[in-house]
């Protein structure tokens, strides 16, 4: 066999770094399974003749499976291809949501940003308004001033543009490291030259396109006396910038308050099993080593029995497909007194467990027993069922007692587990159809030897159970595989808390993103409107102490002040309402238990942005109340 190395080679993307495939080798099937029609789980890439379409691939898949289902009903009846493109693959699904989710985030903080930088320029404008005055009056030309001023703001503007770019190359290995396993292509994030490129044209733009308001006023001219008019205009620009910079403000921190709650609330998801304190680490053991099942069981058996006698060891058991993993397994079951129809058979999860697993991984009983030492391979065959299967199919009557038929053998039903939850690939519990179809678990060793050395059968997923850290234990079970079979290898060892959190990886990522850049959107928010307040405060020097001079109190103007920040932050946060309205939907498919807009957390961010944004005005308005009016009324 001659094998090849390909660089960055990575297909399909799945499951997390744990299952993914280091070595690519032909499928090698048996002979029985090349024949055996009852298998439908392969998958195929083909790639498309030119000028094909996914429609016409589609609709000839149709016709072959048509003429399949007619030459052999019994096996192929009922099933189905659907084509898809490489890019349209779940786990790519999954991902663009969420990559489109931060950039739009990403798009409204820097807009906010650009707002922040007007605000700058206007009220520099300001200041600068008698200078161009008697720069024109002394006989400098317009193009004139309008160069010196662009220089001046491209100045600043590349100096930004240079210090983010710097930043962002900091931050990207923390960006990196924070990213999920499951995120195709993570590792080729960087700054190229279209990001680059980018950053540079909005820098430039915002800086060119206000640097230039210094030069400019209502009519077009300058001059010494429109000081009064062109100050009022800017700065009601000014307040307009920041009552868009507070309802921009408002809508991230109302996504990113809505994916919190939504995050909080799937980690209070109860999955039905106890994720603390166990270990789990995955054994496939091989044909050439392990060629029937007599072996298999064996092996199993004897890696059970040295695990639990090591020190700490609570439970240990084996079972072939274990909760969040990728590989899942099911089979058609018949019920005993219910008659077969061809539309509707029995389906449901399936899994080979050992006699302690259930209690391994915590899963609890709601009716029954669990499996015991008395269930032997000469015993009569029993099974435990999920309480959701036992509900589908004996409402009422109880499935205890009750007999069903898989893998050719009629078991009975002696315990019923609680439903355990799977998480889907975008970190929310599964709610499909399949998921609410029910859990079988069979034994091991009262399967018949041909299961035991089947595929599934082959593969273990060894589940420990300590009374303290499960991971301090996976060196000791290492070594006790070695004893076993020193060239049996181990994967994906893991303890169940960290297979659990990297199924919300994803989820935990988006809300931390969004977050960040929300806590970004109210600070700059914050820190303008603490501008325009001292500002404001400045221009109005004269005029508050001619009102302190007539005898209005300092608390007064306190309030003078404090108002006027608040119409800004109210206004702001009502046009954010609506915004963070229209945009909800867009974050329906990443929240789980919490409604898009929901009125609590709307009311309760908005009430909050107004809370920091009116504070952030209190500090110019406690200058206002110290002003002396002699010294006021003395200014020029």
């Amino acid at each position: 066999m001659w094998m090849t190395g390909t660089q960055g080679f990575e297909f399909p993307p799945m499951g997390s770094a744990a299952y993914r495939p280091v070595i690519w080798m032909s499928l090698n099937l048996p002979v029985e399974q090349e024949r055996a029609r009852e298998l439908h789980s392969l998958a195929v890439v083909a790639r498309l003749k030119p000028g094909a379409s996914i429609q016409q691939a589609q609709a000839e898949m149709d016709t072959i499976v048509a003429r399949l289902a007619k030459a052999y009903p019994q096996e192929d009846g009922g099933w189905g291809v659907k084509v898809t493109g490489l890019t349209d693959v779940r786990q790519l699904e999954d991902v663009r949501p969420a990559l489109l989710l931060v950039m739009a985030a990403a798009s409204l903080v820097l807009l906010i940003a650009c707002a922040n930088i007007a605000n700058l320029l206007v009220a520099r404008a300001a200041g600068r308004e008698r200078e161009m005055a008697i720069r024109r009056a002394l006989g400098v030309t317009w193009h004139r001033l309008a160069r010196q001023l662009l220089t001046e703001s491209g100045m600043l503007a590349l100096g930004g543009g240079a210090a983010g770019v710097l930043l962002a190359y900091g931050t990207l290995p923390l960006l990196k490291s924070a990213l999920p396993a499951t995120m195709p292509r993570a590792g080729e994030i960087g700054l190229n030259g279209a990001v680059l490129v980018f950053g540079a044209g909005v820098s430039l733009l915002t800086g060119l396109l206000f640097g230039l308001i210094p030069a400019v006023r209502p009519g077009g001219r300058f001059g010494l006396g429109s000081g009064g008019r062109t100050v009022t205009a800017r700065n009601r620009t000014a307040r307009l910038l920041v009552t868009v910079e507070v309802a921009l403000a408002l809508v991230l921190l109302a996504g990113a308050g809505l994916l919190i709650e939504s995050f909080r609330r799937v980690l209070n998801v109860d999955l039905g099993f106890r994720k603390e304190h166990a270990l789990t680490m995955r054994l496939e053991l091989s044909k050439r080593s392990y060629p029937d099942g007599t072996r298999v069981r064996a092996f199993r058996e004897e890696l059970l029995r040295r695990v639990h006698a090591l020190p700490g060891v609570q439970y240990a058991g084996t079972v072939s497909s274990l909760p969040m993993g990728i590989i899942m397994q099911g089979t058609e079951f018949v019920v005993e007194g219910r008659p077969e129809t061809e539309r509707e058979k029995p389906f449901a999860d399936y899994s080979n467990t050992s006699t302690d697993y259930l209690r391994a991984m915590g899963i609890p009983l709601v009716g029954g027993r669990y499996f015991g030492e008395s269930d032997g391979p000469a015993a009569q065959p029993v099974t435990i069922v999920s309480e959701s299967l036992a509900r589908t199919w004996w409402p009422g009557t109880g499935a205890l007692g009750r007999r069903i038929q898989f893998d050719g053998t009629w078991s009975t039903i002696v315990g019923i587990a609680k439903d355990v939850r799977q998480l889907t690939a975008g970190g929310a519990p599964d709610s499909s159809e399949r998921a609410a179809g029910g859990q079988i678990y069979a034994l091991n060793h009262q399967l018949a030897l041909s299961s035991q050395c089947a595929a599934m059968g082959r593969l273990n997923v060894l589940v420990i159970r300590t009374p303290t850290d499960a991971g301090a234990m996976a060196g000791a079970v290492r070594r006790v595989v070695a004893e076993i079979d020193r060239n049996q290898p181990v994967a994906g060892v893991a303890t169940m808390e960290r297979v659990v959190e990297s199924m919300l990886d994803s989820r935990r990522l988006n809300t931390l993103l969004l977050g960040l850049f929300a806590g970004l959107a109210v600070t700059l928010a914050a820190v303008r409107v603490f501008g325009v307040a001292s500002y404001a405060v400045a221009r109005r020097t004269k005029e508050i102490g001619i009102r302190m001079a007539l005898g209005v109190t300092p608390a007064s103007v306190l309030v003078m002040v404090a108002r006027e920040t608040l119409v800004l932050a109210v206004t702001g946060a009502a046009i954010g309402l609506g915004g963070a309205l229209a945009t909800s939907r867009l974050l329906a498919r990443f929240l789980y238990g919490v409604r898009p807009a929901e009125p609590v957390i709307v009311a309760g961010v908005a009430i909050s942005l107004v809370v920091v944004v009116v504070g952030s005005g209190l500090v110019p308005a406690r200058r206002a109340m110290r002003v002396d009016p002699m010294v006021a009324l003395r200014e020029d």
